[in-house]
C-alpha cells in the first residue's frame, strides 16, 4: 500500500520526459531537414526560455491560454517557405503562419508540436504606377502609410497598424 504514492510520483515525471524527448527530436529532424534545403539555422528559434523565444511567442489576447509553438522559423524568400512546408508536411508537423507582431485571434498559435513561420523579415512594398507587391510579412500600418504617401491610394485593410497583411 506505501508503494502507491511513489507510482503516481514517477509517472507524470516520465510522461513528461518522454514529452520532452519527443520534442528534441522532431526539432532535430526539423532542423537538419531545413538544413538539408539550405535554410540557414540562425533563422530557427527553438521553444525554450530564450528572449528570441518570447519576443517572437508575444500573444497579445490575454483572455485565450497561452500557446507555446515547438519553434519559429523566420524565412528571408519564398523558397524558404517552401523547405518550411515540404520539411513539415515529411515530418508530419503542422505548419502555421505568421506575420504581424500579432493575430487578430489566437488559433493560429496552434499546439506544443506545430512550427511557426514568421514571415516579418519578408516585408518588401515595391510600388510601379497604381501597382503594388506586398510582402507577405509586411505590416498595415506601414503599407497604408508608403501607398498614401507615394500615391494617395488607400486599401481597406484594418485598423491595427501591426497586425500582418496576410493574418
Amino acid at each position: 500500500m506505501e508503494l502507491y504514492p511513489w507510482i503516481i510520483v514517477l509517472v507524470p515525471c516520465l510522461v513528461s520526459s518522454t514529452q520532452l524527448d519527443s520534442s528534441r527530436r522532431l526539432f532535430k529532424s526539423l532542423k537538419q531537414c531545413l538544413f538539408d534545403n539550405n535554410l540557414n539555422s540562425a533563422s530557427i528559434v527553438r521553444r525554450g526560455a530564450s528572449k528570441a523565444y518570447k519576443s517572437l511567442n508575444y500573444q497579445f489576447e490575454i483572455q485565450v491560454p497561452r500557446k507555446f509553438p515547438l519553434a519559429y522559423v523566420l524565412p528571408l524568400k519564398e523558397s524558404d517557405v517552401v523547405a518550411v512546408v515540404s520539411c513539415g508536411r515529411r515530418l508530419g508537423v503542422r505548419i502555421v503562419q505568421k506575420s504581424g507582431t500579432h493575430p487578430l485571434e489566437k488559433y493560429s498559435y496552434w499546439n506544443q508540436d506545430s512550427i511557426k513561420v514568421d514571415l516579418r523579415k519578408m516585408k518588401q512594398l515595391k510600388c510601379a504606377g497604381m501597382t503594388a507587391a506586398i510582402g507577405s510579412g509586411a505590416l498595415i500600418g506601414p503599407i497604408l502609410w508608403k501607398l498614401w504617401n507615394s500615391r494617395k491610394v488607400f486599401i481597406p485593410a484594418g485598423s491595427c497598424p501591426t497586425v500582418g497583411i496576410s493574418d
